[in-house]
């Protein structure tokens, strides 16, 4: 099994690894945790892989997990900036986990008028 990617995720003392797995005749997710083993998922559709892992992803920076880590790192070289941005707008609300979402308000929820 060819390790593609990994995740690890923190929320208190618990940490979380979601490594992204190529078998001959699937694609597999492992997941684990402090907890015990790890668990894989194996799907040989790579669109349901794909909407598995989105999922996922999802549901653990909503549910108070924080992502800490990324592997393989590809960047090549130093960091070409001698200060860290201001404003931090190259990453997106989904693959940071300390930034907080917005709710959106709901229409055709309240009476109508």
């Amino acid at each position: 099994m060819e390790d593609l990617q990994a995740w690890t995720f923190e929320r208190a003392a618990e940490r979380l690894i979601v490594r992204r797995h190529r078998e001959a005749s699937a694609f597999a997710i492992e997941i684990e945790s402090d907890d015990g083993g790890p668990r894989v998922h194996r799907f040989e559709d790579e669109d349901k892989f794909l909407e598995f892992q989105s999922d996922l992803q999802y549901m653990l920076v909503h549910s108070g997990w924080t992502l800490v880590e990324f592997s393989p790192d590809r960047r090549r070289g130093r960091d070409r900036r001698g200060f860290p941005r201001v404003i931090n707008d190259r990453r997106r609300w989904w693959t940071d986990g300390a930034q907080k979402v917005r709710a959106t308000a709901r229409r055709g929820r309240g009476k109508s008028r």
